[in-house]
């Protein structure tokens, strides 16, 4: 869901720090997504470098990814984990170079269409 216009801006201004096209295809794609769901809220939310997308699923801020030069970093956030779906165990089986961060968090590197194809499939299941 769109929240307002400024956010196509900063869509758009989050895009041109990617440099690797495969990877600005799977930042569409999740943006695309994400505006289209009408489970979850997603706008952008600049950071100094560390700019990110968040998606909200009500109050609850599920997931997130920043875009870097070669592939966007899709974190799993706390909140999530709430639901049986995003156990540690199910996030782990089906993307197996997940990492744990220090917040309790998992990321995964999307850097092509296909990988971030597999997030959403996931999401939605």
């Amino acid at each position: 869901m769109f929240i307002n216009q400024e956010d196509a801006g900063l869509f758009q201004t989050f895009s041109k720090k990617i440099q690797k096209v495969e990877a600005l295809q799977a930042y569409r794609y999740l943006v695309g997504w994400g505006l289209a769901s009408s489970e979850y809220t997603c706008f952008p939310k600049p950071q100094g470098y560390l700019d990110s997308v968040r998606f909200y699923r009500g109050n609850s801020w599920d997931f997130a990814f920043i875009p870097n030069q070669k592939w966007l970093t899709f974190y799993f956030r706390r909140p999530c984990f709430s639901l049986p779906k995003y156990a540690t165990g199910a996030i782990l089986k089906r993307f197996p170079d997940a990492e744990e961060t220090s917040e309790n968090e998992f990321i995964v590197r999307l850097s092509t269409l296909q990988s971030a194809t597999q997030i959403v499939v996931f999401v939605e299941s």
